[in-house]
Formats: structure tokens, sequence, C-alpha cells
């Protein structure tokens, strides 16, 4: 019979810290000191968690099971059980992960590592109890501007009719700026037939403008040029071909891999079709608008973010509710907190098959499920068709419930009448929007029922404002308003 040999007590609490995936006594000795004196979370803990962690374990991201979101979370852990009891900070698994001193089990995988000085901040925090100020959370953030709201209306004087103006004064009078002096009639005309039409006035058309001696004539102007319908939709065309990647000739159109919606977007301007059956048409395909959501089918093998239904989810996303899910397409995205699987999941309601996520060109094994990107307006249901699917997707975006739409239309129309300045930014929506665009949606709402009017509705709003038919301001304090 053999003996069993004897192990030492140092080796057997070796072993014992190995087994675990606890750091070893000789570690344990390396480890930084706990900092000195109280630890304030707001000043010295939050930053850490900032910089190094919530990439992965905050914003609605919780690799490894482990989310940064509130103090609750924390203290649940992840796959690999609890990271941190209060008074042990030496026995913490978060610990032994972030100091450092087992180069095989090291967080953060990417980035800089935390500082000897970190840790010993970290250390401290957890021996003090942990305490979390209230308040303070790092989860996802609840989309801004989503349910419809009417702000105040700022009241009405004489100069200041035009809602959008009236938003505007309280801004101007904050940041000391006076709207230019009004330009001459001839310069109103030059501007407004470029940008309603995309034509100067010709020598006539502007001598006639010139002797119209009435108080209104701006105002009629307006209102003839948005009511010359060819020319309206021959100018405004070009715009809506740049945002809906529709063309005439080029890639995909030699082998019938994309459809021209030309004929469509042009009756659709003609015929100043609402907006909501606007959109219906684009995402709920009629035969003459496919082409949009069909994309383009690219010859040989392309990159997995490239294929049609992901086309579809991002140009849907982008133009229609001011999300850009092109980062996430091939991985969690850098620049917002849209994933993998949003994309994924939005792809899915244009695609004829189950899609298999590709993370960066790298099947994962896992099967998109079909999501709508807001789930707060609504949800999708897995099981049904794709006619279903398309239907049940027009309604949610184009829902009275839905603001996101109704306001990217107007920030469409702002971006070509040069006042995106009042916006977001044409490639993501992740701040709020200026009381101004809400107040046209909400005059909108009260003088034809609904959010989804006619677009020269709107664009006779922005044309008669104040600030447009004023000199052009030079500051670059404009680009603030938001």
């Amino acid at each position: 019979m053999i003996k069993p040999a004897l192990l030492s007590p140092v080796l057997l609490l070796a072993i014992a810290f190995s087994a675990e995936g606890k750091l070893t006594p000789e570690q344990l000795q390396k480890l930084p000191p706990a900092a000195s004196g109280p630890v304030d979370f707001t000043r010295d803990i939050k930053p850490i968690f900032e910089a190094s962690c919530i990439k992965c374990h905050g914003r609605g991201k919780d690799k490894g099971g482990f989310r940064l979101d509130t103090r609750d979370t924390f203290l649940k852990g992840g796959e690999n059980g609890v990271v941190a009891t209060a008074g042990r900070s030496a026995e913490s698994y978060l610990l032994e992960l972030v100091s450092g001193l087992d180069p095989d089990n090291v967080m953060p995988v990417k980035g800089s590592k935390l500082t000897a000085k970190q840790v010993g901040l970290l250390r401290a925090w957890i021996d003090q109890g942990m305490s979390w100020d209230a308040g303070i959370t790092f989860a996802k953030p609840p989309p801004v501007n989503l349910h419809p709201r009417r702000p105040e209306l700022p009241p009405e004087r004489r100069g200041l009719e035009n809602p959008i103006d009236r938003f505007l004064e309280p801004y101007f009078a904050q940041h000391k700026i006076k709207p230019g002096k009004p330009v001459d009639d001839r310069t109103f005309a030059r501007r407004v037939h470029l940008d309603v039409i995309g034509l100067l006035p010709s020598p006539a058309e502007l001598e006639q403008f010139l002797g119209d001696k009435r108080a209104d004539k701006r105002e009629r102007l307006v209102e003839r040029l948005l009511g010359d319908n060819r020319r309206y939709a021959e100018h405004w065309l070009t715009f809506w071909n740049d945002l809906l990647r529709n063309d005439y000739k080029g890639t995909g159109y030699i082998d019938g891999g994309r459809e021209q919606i030309s004929s469509w977007l042009y009756a659709a301007l003609y015929q100043n079709k609402p907006y909501d059956q606007f959109v219906a048409e684009l995402i709920n395909p009629t035969p003459k608008s496919a082409g949009f959501t069909k994309g383009i089918v690219w010859r040989g093998t392309v990159n997995a973010s490239q294929i049609p239904p992901m086309q579809a989810a991002q140009n849907i996303s982008q133009i229609f509710m001011g999300v850009n899910l092109k980062c996430a397409s091939c991985h969690d995205s850098f620049i917002n907190d849209w994933t993998l699987a949003d994309s994924y999941g939005l792809a899915a309601i244009y695609s004829d098959e189950h899609l298999e996520l590709v993370q960066c060109d790298k099947p994962t094994g896992k099967t998109a499920i079909l999501r709508f990107l807001y789930p707060q307006l609504g949800t999708l249901d897995d099981k049904s068709d794709k006619p279903e699917r398309l239907k049940q997707f027009e309604q949610l975006v184009t829902s009275k419930a839905n603001q996101s739409a109704p306001i990217r239309r107007r920030n469409n129309l702002d971006l070509v009448f040069a006042l995106s300045k009042f916006n977001c930014p044409a490639g993501d929506r992740r701040v709020g929007y200026h009381p101004s665009v809400i107040a046209g949606n909400s005059r909108d709402q009260k003088r034809h029922g609904g959010y989804h009017n006619l677009i020269k509705h709107d664009g006779q709003s922005v044309l008669l404002m104040v600030v447009y038919n004023s000199q052009t301001h030079k500051t670059s304090r404009w680009r603030n308003i938001r």
C-alpha cells in the first residue's frame, strides 16, 4: 500500500488558491495596499468604472454575466460568482482581475490597465463597505425624444408669430445674439427659389415679386413655390435620392441586383404624400418602392454587414429614427450603445431565413432574435411570416406614439434649409432636440390631427421664420443650439 505524501501547509494553501482561481500568497504580497483615508465613490471610484469597465459591463452590456448598472447588480456578480465582499478586498475577485498580478487573467482586456493607485482606491472602497452614491447608474440611458410631448410655447407677440422664432428668442437673449437684419426682397426671392425648387427666379418672376406692394408677399411667394409641384418634386428628388440611396445607374444595376424607386419617389413628392404614408410605403414596400429595402445585392463575397437585410436595417434606422447602426452591424458599437444583436434583430425583419450573428466576419453560432430598437413602443412577433413582420414594423415606426419619426422628418427638412444647428447630427440621435423642432410637431398635431402631416407644411413654417428671412449670422455660437 502506497502511503499518501504529506504536503506542507503552505503548499496546501497554494493549491487551494490555484484551484479557486485566487491570487497566490506570493501574489497577494505584491498587491498594492489600500488607500489611506476615506474613499468617495463619485470622486474616486466612478471615474475608474467609467474609464475601464463600462465598455463591457455597463450601458446595457453584460459580458460574463456581470453588470455595473447599479450597486445591486455589482454585488450580484457574474458567471464566476460574487466579485467583491465588503471588508475583504484582498479576497475579492475584482482585485484579482484588475491588479494585473495574474498575467493570464487581467481586466480590462483592452486598453490601459489600472495603476497601483487605482487598485489601492478600489481596495479601500471595498474595505470601507462599498458605498455607492444614490442616483449614480451605469445603465443604458433611456432614449431621448421617444414619446410625444408638447412643450410650452412662448407667448406670441408682434413680429414673433412663428413658433420656431418664439423658441429661439430666449436662446438669443441668453447668449446676447441679435438676429441679423431682414434681407431685402431680391435676396429673399433668390434664397427661397433655390431652396424650394433649386432654380433662381427668372427676370420676369423677380421683377413681379419686387413690384408687389402687398405686406404678405413673402408668404404668397412661399406658397406659390411650394405649390409648383413639378419643379418642387424635381428639386427635392435629388435630396431624397441621397437619403434613400436611390440612383439611376452604377453598381448593382447590370445584373439586376438593384432596383430604382425613382418613379415612386417623384410621384410621392409631386403629390405631397403624407409623411406617415411616405415612410410606410418605403419600409413595407409596394412593388414600385421595393428597391429601397432590397438594397444592393453585391456580386462575389462581401462583408456580412453588407448583406441586403443589414443594409435595410442601417438605412431605415438612420433615415427615419436617427440611429447609426453601421458600427453595430459588425460588432457592438464603440460610438453608441447599440449592439450587434440590435442590428441583426432589426435586419431579421427583412430576411427570408434565420440570420446567424457574424462578428467581424466570424460566425458566432448565435441566431438573431427579431427585435425593434425601441421595445418601449412595442414588439414584433418572432413567429410571424415576413409580410406580417413588415406590417408590424411599419405600424411601430409610423405610430403616433413614436416621436422619433416626425422629428426626423423635420430634421431632414432643416438640414436642407441650412438649419441643422437646431437639431442632432444626421448620423446619430443621442441628444435632445431643440424645442423649436418639437414645437413644429405640436402645432402639426393641433392643426392636422396627428404628427404625420404633409411635408410641405413643415417647409413653409421654416421658410417664414424670422431667422430664415435674416442676413447670414457669422457667429459660430449658432451651432450650439440644441
